[in-house]
Parts: C-alpha cells; sequence; structure tokens
C-alpha cells in the first residue's frame, strides 16, 4: 500500500518547513528540550508521553525547528499526526517510510544516505504501533524514530516486552514555574543537592532582585496551572478552556480507547478527586458517593493517572513499603482543580495550603519522572493518624511536611521519621531556615522557592 493521496496532502500542510516555511518559536522553551536533542544522537527510539495540550507537539516542533538550524535537510524530517484521518491504519509506518524514501531520492532502504527523522505524534491511536515500530527499528536503518503519546499505558505498557530497551520514555507535565520563571525573568537551574541548606541560600541570593515578581507569579500559577495556551487566560475562558482539555482527554483516551460506557461516574470522579485532592480517601467512601463497585473505582482512578489528569498516593511504612486503604489524591495541574470546582480566584487564604500542598505534589512527581515513568507518591501515617505530606524515596526517604503559614508546628509523625532519616524539609510560607530538632537537621523553605529549584 502506499500513502492516499489526501494523505500526502494533510503531512504537506503539517510539514511546513518542506516549503521552506518556518516554524513558529515556541513562547517557552522547556527543560526537557536539552535532553532529547542530545538523545538524537543514540539509536534508541524517543517515546514522549504526558497529558494533552501539555505542549508535547509544540515541543516536538521545536526539535524539528533545532534540526534544521544544525543543517538537516527539510525532507529529511517528517512529523506524523497520527490521530489524523487518513493515517491511522494498520501498515501506515511502512508506507511513512516508503514516501520519506521517496521524497528524499533515496533507492536503497538499507543504504540511506544521510538520516531520516520521524516523528510521529499521538500514535497510541495506531493499535499496531509497537510491532510496526519494533520491525522498523530492527531493520537498522539510518532512521531516528521519536513517538509521542497521552497514554502512559498505551505508551509505556503498550511497547511491551518487544521494545524494551529500545525506547528512552519521557515524561512531559504542563508547564513548571521554573519553566515559566525561566523564560519570563530569568534562568533557573534546579539544585543539585535539595538536602544543603547552603544550596537554598545561594539559590534565594539568586532570585533575591526579582522576589515580588517571582512571588506574584506563584500566586498566578497556584490559581491558573501550568497548561501553555490557558496559563495567561482571563478567568472564565481559563476555566472553560481547561474543561474543554479534561473533556477532550476523557473522550479522545478513555471512552474511544477503553470503550468505557460509564461515562457519568467517570466525570464525577473526576469532580470528586479535584474537589478532595490532598485529603485522605478510601476506594470504599468513593464508591459509595458514585454507587459503583470499589474494584471500578480503581480501574477508573488508573485510568485517569495513565492520562495524567490525577496521581495517587498511598501510605508508606518502613522497612517495607505497603498500600493501605487511604490514599491521598493529588491533580497533576492546580489549574484544573481549580476549573473543575469552578475557582476564578483565590480570595480566602484557606485555599492556598491545599493548592500549595498538590503543587508540592506535583513538583516531586516531576523530578521523580526525570528517574523513571512508574512514580508514586507516597506519605507518612503514623499509629495516631499524624502524617507527614511526602516520603521521597529518590532522597533517602526523606520527609517532607507542607505547612504553609507563617509559624510552621512540626509533628510527632515528622520527629518519628527524623529518627531514621536524620534530615527533612518543611515547605513554609516565607520561612528560610536550618534548625536542629531531636539533634537532626531540618530545613525551612518557602513554598515558592523550593518549587523553583527543587
Amino acid at each position: 500500500m502506499v500513502l492516499s493521496k489526501k494523505a500526502v496532502e494533510i503531512l504537506r500542510m503539517r510539514n511546513i518547513w518542506w516549503e521552506g516555511k518556518k516554524i513558529p518559536k515556541p513562547e517557552y522553551i522547556r527543560e526537557l528540550e536539552k535532553t532529547l536533542i542530545e538523545e538524537l544522537k543514540e539509536d534508541n527510539i524517543i517515546g514522549l508521553i504526558g497529558p494533552r495540550q501539555g505542549g508535547k507537539s509544540t515541543l516536538l516542533l521545536s526539535i524539528i525547528s533545532n534540526l534544521i538550524k544544525k543543517g538537516t535537510e527539510p525532507k529529511r524530517i517528517l512529523y506524523i499526526p497520527i490521530e489524523t484521518n487518513n493515517l491511522n491504519y494498520q501498515g501506515i509506518i511502512q508506507d511513512i517510510l516508503s514516501f520519506a524514501l521517496l521524497i528524499n531520492n533515496e533507492e536503497n532502504p538499507n543504504n540511506i544516505s544521510k538520516k531520516i527523522f520521524l516523528f510521529f505524534d499521538e500514535i497510541q491511536k495506531l493499535e499496531t504501533w509497537s510491532d510496526e515500530i519494533k520491525l522498523l527499528y530492527d531493520s537498522k536503518l539510518n532512521i531516528q524514530i521519536i513517538i509521542s503519546g497521552s497514554s502512559s499505558r498505551k505508551i509505556t505498557k503498550g511497547a511491551g516486552e518487544s521494545l524494551l530497551g529500545r525506547i528512552n520514555h519521557h515524561v512531559l507535565l504542563p508547564l513548571s514555574f521554573r519553566e515559566i520563571v525561566s523564560n519570563k525573568l530569568q534562568k533557573i537551574t534546579p539544585l543539585t543537592d535539595p538536602l544543603s541548606f547552603g544550596d537554598w541560600k545561594k539559590a534565594y541570593s539568586s532570585v533575591f532582585e526579582n522576589e515580588r515578581k517571582i512571588s506574584k507569579l506563584f500566586n498566578n500559577y497556584l490559581l491558573c496551572g501550568g497548561y501553555p495556551a490557558a496559563f495567561e487566560l482571563e478567568e472564565q475562558k481559563r476555566i472553560k478552556t481547561l474543561q474543554e482539555y479534561l473533556d477532550l482527554s476523557l473522550q479522545r483516551d478513555l471512552f474511544f480507547f477503553e470503550e468505557l460506557r460509564d461515562i457519568k461516574s467517570i466525570r464525577e470522579l473526576a469532580n470528586i478527586c479535584a474537589k478532595y485532592s490532598t485529603e485522605r480517601t478510601n476506594y470504599s467512601t468513593i464508591a459509595g458517593a458514585l454507587g459503583i463497585k470499589q474494584d471500578t473505582v480503581k480501574k477508573y482512578i488508573g485510568l485517569l493517572e495513565d492520562i495524567f489528569i490525577f496521581k495517587e498516593a498511598g501510605v508508606w511504612s518502613k522497612p517495607i513499603q505497603k498500600a493501605r486503604r487511604e490514599k491521598k489524591i493529588f491533580t497533576i495541574d492546580t489549574g484544573m482543580i481549580n476549573a473543575i470546582t469552578y475557582i476564578t480566584k483565590i480570595e480566602d487564604e484557606n485555599q492556598k495550603p491545599k493548592l500549595v500542598e498538590n503543587l508540592i505534589g506535583r513538583c516531586i512527581l516531576q523530578k521523580e519522572f526525570l528517574l523513571r515513568t512508574n512514580v508514586q507518591l507516597l506519605y507518612y501515617l503514623n499509629k495516631n493518624r499524624q502524617e507527614i505530606d511526602f516520603i521521597v524515596p529518590s532522597y533517602k526517604f526523606t520527609p517532607i511536611e507542607v505547612k504553609y503559614r507563617k509559624k510552621p508546628i512540626i509533628n510527632d509523625a515528622f520527629k518519628e521519621i527524623l529518627e531514621k532519616t536524620n534530615k527533612g524539609l518543611i515547605i513554609t510560607k516565607d520561612k528560610l531556615e536550618e534548625k536542629q530538632i531531636n539533634n537532626k537537621k531540618v530545613i525551612f523553605v518557602p513554598a515558592w522557592l523550593f518549587v523553583l529549584f527543587y
């Protein structure tokens, strides 16, 4: 089979650089871009996953622009939007290869003169993608394959054993607070050691002159979140846009792919998760509220995690980690919380601590995603039901507690964990200092500073 006339027309429309047109410069440069550009020098497939409208396609186009600037011939770069009609049938990847060879006058696929780059966007739309990509990759042609998708399960788990070790997976969440500040005010580099008070002091000194502007951006970020196209919209339009993003994710990634029929329960579950974000709950309570089975709740929350809307946190206990019944649900983006619950302004100061805790969770999650794609958020609950908001395994099971107030009070649960970990972090409203608590070092960091440099 060869590409249809309509398919070729779509490719020409989406690959504007073939005609010498410039790719529009993105408003925000993403931190992940540098890593992906470096990986283009390797042989492995590059995989990019993240929520819809979170910036994946824009990032791919920015990478394409970089390739052209560095001398890659435009027609050796193909961007293929797999979700588009006429480009999502079985065999499309082989047809794309044939087309790429044709437009570059390459007669022998086994002897391609210069590397060809194939960017397959939203590849999960193609049911046979893993088998077709494996066949192409195993052919050992002079081709670089880049894939993206909005479903973690369809990409990371869908790859299965057939592509094990062949894909470098990366997660792109909506804009982080650091990315916004880096693009609008000054370049920010994350700390090498978040457990060094000296590093936090240096970080604060580096942004001292812009503290007021950064603080204003932080308050706006709590309200608006980091979806690129929604960040600076006026309140009603932002709410409407983010709700449409949620609907788009549910429609295309759950109702279509998973063939779910219980649309009402999924939507109500999303409302519950946003409303009670950061609070302890369990499947039984949610099941009772929705009138469905506990196993169904567990399944639906897993599906909402797969498309990067929410993330579940389980209870951690040492020396073994084990999931207990009580869970905490975090929303990937604070703007999405406010859109789902119709919050247009943060007028009540009591709303802030909850949003800050959610944002700290997202910040930890983003850091963990740099290490692996299968990430679990953890919190601690002692026998007296006192909790610590986060336990971070990648930092020697460091406890992180959010106390967004003028005078943070440390509970017994935090002191218990300190006996085992020796260090901890308290996220505050404006306090930056280091204290000895039970002869253990505890660093107090303002929330805006933590989110900016962690």
